[in-house]
């Protein structure tokens, strides 16, 4: 009842919506019809306003959370007709709130995106569906992202040289450090949060668990040193992306490779979510030939992105196609 949830509440949820005023009138009010699915889906009106019904599936929905704060077994003929009002005050607002044209709002139309999509295309992905042959296949392509690659976890002491000041002095100060974990190396981290300038200084200098992989803010040759290194062993001071470097390996874990067994759920996860993101391409690329798609190089060259308003400055535009996972749990 996802879809139908959003019949209900998509009306005060407009409301919410603060959009630009519109300098035009508000167009007549135009009902919309319903498509067949969603008849099916909302049941045999038990009202309608101007024509757009109110379901009884929708209604039971909304008697039956009523019902559990009742005090009785039944609701009561007033309750009943209190529910009905509820509904028919929410379709009113809905249509009103088209009628102003609340649904060319963007906040709007990516919610009825995602809607679309839970509904036409991800809604018969199921986890149940994925045979053992279509897990197995995938696990083997991706083989390499299940392997636990092997990892160091580094304490770091890092001093800023030149342009805050001269290498020889930043050496010089590093190296004074140096000996003083040396002959401490058990309170490497109470004076790495003393006398570190990098960000990890309020962690002891902890730069947790670090791979062969390129890491942002991590200079490779922090990463080469800290490999080099035994566990326990401490670098002396090496200059890197603008400063003096000392390292503390304090544990080195191997790289492990996980079976399929091992890794089903992670593979049931990610299979599925491959099986929606193809199924969104094609889907997109069936309705996109219906339209008629024009666009104006021109005018999008002339865009100065992000400086806000007009042509020679217009905003940021919204972000592109939505992913497959957004807002899906596992079914």
């Amino acid at each position: 009842m996802r879809t139908t949830m959003f019949i209900l509440g998509l009306g005060l949820t407009l409301l919410g919506c603060d959009p630009e005023p519109s300098a035009s009138p508000a167009a007549p009010l135009e009902v919309p019809e319903l498509p067949e699915h969603l008849r099916a889906e909302i049941g045999e009106p038990v009202a309608t306003i101007s024509g757009f019904p109110v379901g009884v599936n929708e209604y039971n929905q909304l008697a039956g959370r009523k019902l559990r704060t009742s005090s009785g077994e039944e609701l009561t003929d007033q309750e009943r007709l209190e529910v009905l009002q509820e509904l028919i005050d929410q379709k009113v607002l809905f249509l009103e709130a088209r009628r102003l044209g609340f649904d060319r709002d963007p906040r709007v139309q990516r919610v009825m995106v995602q809607i679309l999509l839970q509904s036409e295309v991800y809604g018969d992905i199921k986890s149940a569906d994925l045979t053992e042959e279509e897990l197995r296949a995938y696990y083997e392509r991706n083989r390499d992202d299940f392997i636990m690659p092997e990892q160091v976890r580094l304490r770091r002491i890092f001093i800023k040289a030149e342009p805050t000041r001269p290498n020889a002095e930043a050496e010089a100060l590093a190296r004074t450090i140096y000996e003083r974990v040396k002959a401490q190396p058990q309170s490497f981290a109470k004076i790495a949060a003393e006398t570190s300038e990098g960000p990890f200084r309020g962690r002891g200098g902890d730069l947790g668990l670090v791979s062969r992989e390129p890491r942002p803010g991590v200079p490779v040759e922090v990463v080469e040193r800290g490999f080099s290194l035994a566990e326990g062993g401490i670098s002396e001071p090496f200059l890197a992306g603008g400063g003096y470097h000392i390292l503390f390996l304090t544990e080195r874990r191997e790289r492990v490779e996980r079976t399929f067994e091992q890794m089903r759920a992670a593979v049931v996860r990610r299979a599925k979510s491959e099986k929606q993101q193809q199924s969104y391409h094609d889907y997109l690329a069936e309705k996109r030939d219906a339209f008629d798609i024009e666009t104006f190089p021109d005018r999008l060259k002339r865009l100065r992105v992000g400086s806000g308003g007009g042509p020679d400055s217009a905003p940021e535009p919204p972000a592109g196609a939505p992913s497959a996972e957004e807002g899906l749990g596992d079914e």
